[in-house]
């Protein structure tokens, strides 16, 4: 994954995502914080 200085958090965090086929749902499991808190 090459990061670029125009990507938003947001960006990175959903192409890190993506990359490692999780949902906002599974991905706020993992950090334990509710789903809106990644969907924020």
């Amino acid at each position: 994954m090459e990061v670029t200085n125009n990507m938003s958090f947001a960006d990175n965090l959903k192409q890190l995502r993506k990359e490692h086929h999780l949902s906002q749902e599974e991905l706020a499991e993992i950090l334990d914080v509710s789903r809106q808190a990644v969907s924020k």
